[in-house]
């Protein structure tokens, strides 16, 4: 389904959905992409347009890819990010102990921000795109 150039486009796509993402078997990430970009309707084009630009999301698919990637990761869960298991994915992939609580209190935050009992795909996607602001204005660094 997916050549050299979209699977390589899909893996960074996965890596930087979700932080706890960037070390986890490449396979098996591989395998929750194809699963998701199968189950909200989604096509490597749009991913890889999407990852070329580095452009937020826009699509309802494209944020429908988000959400189900935070599912399988367990990190969101019954319309709501499960804030438990971000937290843990964070502990586990930030190297820098000394910017785990400022990340943490990112996430915390976000989920603050974004909660509502709107769409929950554009839920996620806020929730991500909130994080990776964060994140980028905290200089927080996550392995990929």
């Amino acid at each position: 389904m997916f050549g050299f150039t979209g699977t390589f486009f899909l893996m960074a796509a996965v890596c930087c959905v979700f932080p706890a993402m960037a070390k986890i078997d490449q396979a098996a990430a591989m395998r929750k992409a194809k699963e998701c970009v199968a189950e909200v309707g989604w096509n490597e084009d749009e991913l890889t347009e999407m990852m070329t630009k580095k452009t937020p999301p826009a699509s309802p698919q494209s944020k429908c890819f988000l959400k189900c990637m935070l599912e399988k990761e367990e990190a969101f869960a019954d319309g709501a990010i499960n804030i438990v298991a971000v937290k843990a994915g964070l502990e586990e992939q930030i190297e820098d102990q000394g910017q785990r609580p400022k990340a943490q209190q990112i996430a915390e935050e976000c989920n603050e921000k974004t909660k509502s009992g709107a769409d929950p795909c554009e839920y996620a996607a806020s929730y991500l795109l909130c994080m990776h602001s964060g994140f980028k204005e905290a200089g927080i660094d996550i392995p990929m």
